[in-house]
This record gives C-alpha cells, structure tokens and sequence, in this order.
C-alpha cells in the first residue's frame, strides 16, 4: 500500500496540470478590434444600407394555383406569406406585364383562397402582387 501513495500523487499531479491547460486554453478570447465591431448595436450586426441605384426586389405574396375561366373565379397560393383579408384587391402579372385584377372572397383553405377575377385572362402561375 505504501507504493501506491505515490502513484496517487502522481496521477493527481498530472489531472490538475491537465485540467489548469484545458482551462486555460478554453478560456482563451480571440482578440476583438475595434473595427471587428463596426456595424455591431447591442451584440447584433445590422444589415448595410444598399447602394444608390440598387432597389430591393418586389416581394411577391402569392401566385395563381387554378383558373376557372368559365365561373370567372382562381385559387390563389400564398405558401408562408400572410393570408389577406376578404375584399382585398390584387393586381396580376405575368412577368413584368399586368394581365389582371382580383377581388379576395371568404373562402380560404390553409394558405390558399378563392377570388373572383374582375377582369383579364388569367393562368395557373401568375404573380399575385398588392396594388
């Protein structure tokens, strides 16, 4: 028993100057300089204002899922957009060009309602953009 006092001692020795270098080293800090913290309000990095000359692109709230023509009404998709209230007017586009208008009805299904078209020829795919 007397030998394996020593040996004791020895692997306590050798944990804490193993635990006083991870300790040390873990909680060791990168230098920060003043110029890593531009932009920086309360530890969040704010967005850089854009350029003269650049516009943001236009959102679009949702898209034609299904026409029908003949009862003059389509289904419209807003995936994870917010759903707009009955009444609302939207205008249509295909591309760039506006072929139509709608008038939001009280019928909604998840992310999908009905609306009636007040005029233009309107396909599944078409954006759905506010007025």
């Amino acid at each position: 028993m007397s030998e394996s006092l020593p040996l004791n001692g020895r692997v306590r020795t050798a944990w804490l100057i193993f635990l006083t270098a991870a300790l040390t080293l873990g909680c060791k800090t990168t230098g920060t300089s003043p110029t890593d913290l531009e932009g920086l309000t309360d530890g969040v990095r704010r967005a850089s204002t854009p350029k003269a000359g650049v516009a943001p692109a236009a959102s679009t709230p949702g898209k034609v899922a299904l026409v029908n023509a003949q009862l003059r009404y389509v289904i419209l998709e807003f995936g994870m957009a917010r759903v707009p209230s009955a009444g609302q007017r939207f205008a249509i586009f295909r591309g760039s060009e506006k072929v139509g208008q709608v008038r939001i009805s009280n019928e909604t299904s998840g992310s999908n309602i009905a609306a009636d078209i007040i005029m233009g020829e309107l396909q599944v795919g078409d954006e759905v953009r506010a007025e």
